[in-house]
């Protein structure tokens, strides 16, 4: 009875150093582990064994994080390098559907890498403050990784080549649920076909600050009180959006309504 309960409450426990504990118990525990953790959290600079033993040890991952030392770019020094980290990752890991890069070198090769081989089952990629990033390995994501839920870049050191990734990503993936890109403070203008209320993207306009041309909300479905604290970035000069908000978002609208060139309200 007691082993049926242990692997009916296994798969639950989710913290790494839970997990550590209970499989040091007993040998039987410790195989319970091995068959049912879906998560796993690399440091890369204490590691001292390649991905490929750990996923004999760990076969079922699903979520993996590869971390590298902030400490290299406190004091800018080179951050490690994921490539052969990566090599062992699309070669091994079958089940992967997540992966976190932080504070590592992601060439664009690596990228590419992943996408061919790993890219239809990724659903959510974050890359934070990672070197050596560009649109061109982004691009590569975007193509093949069509199931993609979440894209997250939050770097400030990625290469911008053009904009052929964006580009991609609208023309393959249709499960897109949150895109999270740091240089949005450098865009101005954004247009999007999907359906979302404006509030929906309070997070985006707080930081798009350069932002002059919106087109996109064609779906209102907010409450009066879900627009507290939303402000429009102070420069938009074209602007479309739903009709039915205009009595909810004409009071956003009138403080830079004498710079708008045009203002298209769909009803």
């Amino acid at each position: 009875m007691d082993r049926i309960v242990f692997r009916c409450v296994m798969p639950y426990i989710c913290d790494g150093e839970d997990r550590k504990s209970f499989s040091l118990v007993c040998r039987e525990w410790y195989e319970l582990d091995y068959q049912t953790r879906q998560q796993l959290a690399v440091q890369l600079f204490y590691a001292t064994t390649l991905l490929s033993r750990l996923s004999k040890r760990f076969p079922f991952i699903k979520h993996l994080k590869l971390e590298g030392l902030k400490y290299f770019r406190a004091l800018d020094e080179p951050l490690l390098d994921v490539t052969v980290w990566m090599k062992e990752l699309v070669t091994y890991f079958d089940y992967l559907e997540n992966l976190h890069l932080r504070y590592v070198q992601v060439e664009d090769e690596n990228l590419e890498l992943l996408a061919k081989t790993r890219g239809k089952q990724l659903r959510r990629l974050c890359l934070y403050d990672c070197d050596k990033l560009s649109t061109d390995g982004l691009k590569h994501i975007c193509h093949h990784c069509i199931n993609l839920t979440t894209l997250n870049l939050g770097c400030d050191q990625i290469i911008i080549k053009d904009a052929e990734w964006l580009h991609e990503l609208a023309l393959h993936n249709t499960c897109l649920e949150k895109l999270i890109f740091s240089t949005s403070q450098s865009l101005k203008r954004v247009n999007i076909t999907s359906k979302f209320s404006t509030v929906d993207l309070k997070d985006f306009f707080n930081s798009a600050v350069l932002l002059e041309d919106f087109d996109g909300c064609r779906h209102h479905s907010a409450k009066t009180e879900d627009y507290a604290g939303f402000k429009y970035p102070p420069n938009m000069k074209l602007m479309e959006f739903d009709g039915c908000a205009l009595k909810d978002e004409l009071g956003l609208v009138i403080p830079f309504a004498h710079q708008l060139i045009e203002l298209d309200l769909l009803i």
